[in-house]
């Protein structure tokens, strides 16, 4: 006969379960050994002998339900705390504000706040942190804000944490004003900031494309020798390069490359996410061989190269080189994603290149990669402009099938590219179709319309067009 393991003392010690202290010991061991379920048994076992209730063994079942992370039980034997008439316990509060915290259900938080005003259950600093994690994590920064409001309005001293939680519930947003009005706030309260608090802050700024204020939040940090983790320079190298500041951006590398560290701090390896910073940058303001430059010297540091670092380079690269950048991608273990071979289209569409264009999208179709818009797109325009508007209006179709929309500039493009080589009667059947795609009609389109109709001799349908282009022009579509 096979004998369970799983027993507590706990379960040995059931029959001599006669009263509360017996009681109490035995949940307050299952609570040292993890045992929620064991507790709450006892727990119900409790109510079944009709012995009296204390906050002790209830916050013991609550606190151990936490243990494990059973929130939901620790949610209920608080209600259960509530029902039996017990007063409220700040530690068993705490314990369920916890719980708030890390599921960012800040409703639970604010409500479980509110209960404890009205129960005269005094919630300290940690209590209404918590609560601002919840608000935090759940991205509700305006209760956040509410929250801070209540600490003050009782004198519940601020710490750290406190404006930590808040900064990191703007930062969320990209509110880089309100970050930099907490920060203000908080040194007003004579409190020194740290690294979680500094990187909040920071990353408000990157969102909110304030690149300069990012450098000055930075330099503060590095004169008053605070910590500065990765996390903070990789902040400061995204919000330059979203500001095409790829000098900046580079000059935040160097240090990390030569591991060096930033005025005494230990050194920071450069991580993938550093130079898909400054390969982005280098995107933005079309450095090509810098770009490629920088991604050979990569192949050669610790830090790998990833399917992102390969799209910036694409991006940035004239035609032929994108396409090579796409085929060396399997090279170095990296699969080409939807985002890089629709980049490589798009680099092939701006080159001219429509046989390449097509290339790529049917290896896309081979290896069961979707196109999205931008690959169907582009490769429609790169047709368009090589003048074969059979394959174009091939491409359309599938990407009618896809139930992808077609952009007005590929329309306009696939128009012009029948119209030039004579395909009247095609391009205003084409131009029926626009209306299902969910274009608007722009001046550039209605203008080729009308340009066909004259050709063709239909200058009823020309004058019509004529007014549909004035009332367009007039409401600026």
């Amino acid at each position: 006969m096979e004998v369970s393991t799983s027993g507590t003392c706990c379960e040995r010690s059931r029959p001599s379960l006669s009263n509360l202290r017996d009681f109490t010991g035995a949940v307050l061991a299952c609570r040292r050994g993890g045992q929620w379920r064991e507790s709450r048994r006892l727990l119900n076992e409790l109510r079944q002998h009709q012995l009296q209730l204390d906050v002790v063994i209830c916050s013991a079942c609550i606190g151990t339900c936490a243990k494990v992370q059973e929130w939901q039980w620790s949610f209920e034997e608080l209600s259960h705390l509530h029902t039996a008439g017990l007063r409220l316990d700040v530690v068993a509060c705490g314990v369920v504000l916890s719980a708030c915290s890390t599921l960012g259900m800040w409703q639970g938080a604010t409500t479980l706040l509110s209960t404890m005003a009205d129960r005269t259950v005094e919630a300290n600093v940690v209590n209404y942190n918590s609560s601002l994690s919840a608000c935090e994590k759940a991205f509700s920064w305006v209760r956040a804000a509410t929250t801070l409001d209540c600490m003050v309005g009782v004198t519940i001293e601020t710490d750290l944490i406190t404006y930590s939680a808040l900064a990191s519930a703007v930062e969320a947003r990209g509110y880089w004003r309100s970050a930099l009005n907490i920060e203000s706030e908080l040194r007003g309260q004579g409190l020194q900031t740290d690294v979680v608090f500094g990187n909040a802050v920071i990353s408000a700024m990157e969102k909110g494309g304030q690149w300069a204020v990012a450098i000055d939040l930075f330099d503060q940090m590095r004169l008053s020798q605070q910590k500065i983790s990765g996390i903070t320079v990789n902040s400061v190298m995204s919000s330059c390069e979203k500001g095409s500041q790829w000098r900046r951006t580079q000059c935040l590398l160097h240090p990390r490359r030569a591991r060096s560290g930033f005025g005494g701090q230990p050194a920071m390896p450069a991580d993938t996410f550093a130079y898909n910073s400054l390969m982005s940058a280098y995107e933005e303001c079309s450095l090509w061989m810098r770009g490629l430059h920088m991604l050979s010297t990569l192949f050669n540091e610790a830090a790998r190269a990833d399917v992102v670092t390969f799209t910036s380079a694409i991006n940035a690269c004239e035609w032929e080189c994108s396409c090579w950048l796409l085929h060396i991608m399997p090279e170095h273990r990296i699969l080409p994603n939807v985002v890089a071979m629709s980049s490589a289209i798009s680099s092939a569409e701006k080159g001219d290149q429509w046989e390449q264009a097509l290339a790529i999208l049917s290896l896309m179709l081979k290896r069961k990669t979707n196109p999205n818009d931008v690959s169907f797109n582009s490769a429609i325009i790169a047709c368009a402009r090589g003048g074969k508007w059979e394959l174009a209006l091939s491409i359309f179709d599938m990407m009618m099938s896809a139930e992808l929309a077609p952009d007005l500039f590929t329309g306009t493009s696939t128009v012009w590219a029948l119209e030039t080589t004579g395909e009247w009667q095609r391009a205003l059947d084409f131009l029926k179709c626009v209306p299902a795609t969910r274009a608007k009609p722009n001046v550039f389109g209605v203008a080729s319309d009308v340009n066909i109709c004259e050709r063709c001799g239909d200058w009823q349908k020309g004058l019509h067009l004529i007014n549909i282009l004035s009332e367009v022009a007039l409401l600026r579509i």
